[in-house]
């Protein structure tokens, strides 16, 4: 007999919608800044929570509006577009 072992895939989590857009998600939705200030180009995930961000969890509703009064009226990045972010692990 023979063992292997692989590690576990690591989970991103995928981009669910942007300001004002509902976020289909089972699972933790995060809302961040969209747009990295310094060069214009939209943030992964992993680079965005860097940077300041709230989450909230969908596992009841599956649907979450993507805005700041869904967060407790935390605006991650004010005056710049915000996106959420759903994970479902």
């Amino acid at each position: 007999m023979q063992c292997y072992c692989e590690p576990e895939p690591k989970v991103t989590p995928s981009k669910c919608g942007a300001t004002g857009e509902n976020c289909m998600c089972n699972g933790l939705v995060f809302y961040m800044r969209k747009t990295n200030p310094k060069n214009g180009k939209d943030f992964t995930f992993y680079e965005a929570i860097n940077n300041d961000y709230t989450v909230n969890n969908a596992n009841n509703s599956k649907s979450l509006n993507c805005s700041e009064s869904n967060f407790e009226g935390v605006i991650p990045a004010l005056d710049e577009e915000n996106v959420c972010w759903c994970d479902e692990k």
